[in-house]
């Protein structure tokens, strides 16, 4: 690794004195020979990051190259950039943790998990928000077996080109609901800044995955994964007391003891046909519909009631 942060170091000096002799550039007095020298800097620049990629496939280092940009190709501030990158990373790891351990509901992490999918900041291109990235990659017998990382990292890029619910729902038996939420986290920090991304994950001197979504398509897939979810309906019955039936509405409420109180409608289960005598303790027949919205921590319960019957 050693070798890598040399290069590392190289390039973001070399980068510098390009930024340097721009500004020079830029003036109206500047003379011929700085454009040579911008250009002669920028050469060596890319021999620099040729380099680092060589490098990093013969030690098995992972290089993800990060570049994000604007609507109307300004330079973005630093807070959404950041926040696309903060988000990035945890989706890497939470689609990570879903592959190598289990599907999870909500994100937990062990160690383990959290310093294997560490992405190490490596440096930035100059005159544009972008970044290097790189990881420690696992060393295979065979170069042509995937490793776990790119499996995570093509699984992240394969729901995020999809544009339909039913395609991302596909994906919630692989990653659980923790990973389409750590996606949608990261879709939202694009679209809230009017952000796109051009992503390339670089592995044995090859590119393994790749990635470029304007600003539109990260809206669209926002949308989708907002509609991504299932509804269960089951039937159950309680006993409780009756406090509330509301005729014009059609609601009732129910009250318990050592459960919180359940809410919900009715259609013909309370009425002239069905009495009521409020407040009063009946037995119950609901059903109950769970609606699970997979971009959000909490899901829908409504309830509709379908009979009562009096206890004794």
């Amino acid at each position: 690794m050693r070798r890598i942060y040399q290069i590392q170091e190289d390039i973001n000096k070399t980068n510098a004195l390009i930024s340097e002799w721009e500004r020079h550039l830029a003036s109206d007095s500047a003379p011929s020979s700085i454009a040579l020298n911008v250009r002669s800097l920028q050469k060596k620049c890319e021999l620099l990051e040729a380099e680092l990629l060589a490098t990093a496939a013969e030690i098995g280092v992972d290089v993800c190259s990060y570049r994000i940009f604007t609507l109307d190709d300004s330079q973005p501030d630093i807070a959404p950039v950041s926040g696309a990158l903060k988000t990035f990373q945890s989706a890497f790891t939470t689609i990570y943790d879903a592959l190598t351990d289990r599907p999870k509901e909500r994100a937990s992490f062990r160690a383990d998990t959290v310093q294997a999918t560490a992405l190490q900041f490596g440096y930035s291109f100059t005159g544009s928000a972008g970044f290097v990235l790189t990881v420690n990659d696992e060393r295979l017998l065979f170069d042509d077996l995937e490793t776990d990382l790119e499996a995570a990292i093509q699984t992240l890029f394969e729901i995020v080109a999809s544009t339909q619910p039913e395609n991302i729902g596909n994906f919630v038996p692989k990653v659980g609901h923790a990973g389409i939420r750590a996606v949608q986290s990261w879709v939202k920090s694009h679209t809230a800044a009017g952000l796109g991304a051009d992503i390339e994950w670089h592995r044995k001197n090859r590119i393994s995955a790749k990635l470029f979504k304007q600003y539109k398509e990260w809206r669209q897939l926002e949308n989708a994964i907002d509609e991504t979810g299932e509804t269960f309906i089951d039937h159950i019955t309680v006993e409780g007391e009756l406090v509330a039936a509301n005729l014009r509405n059609r609601t009732f409420i129910m009250q318990f003891q050592d459960s919180e109180d359940i809410k919900g409608s009715f259609d013909d289960a309370i009425g002239e046909s069905h009495h009521a005598i409020l407040p009063k303790y009946y037995r119950a027949e609901l059903e109950k519909t769970t609606q699970v919205h997979y971009s959000l921590q909490e899901n829908e319960v409504s309830y509709r009631l379908l009979r009562l019957e009096e206890l004794e």
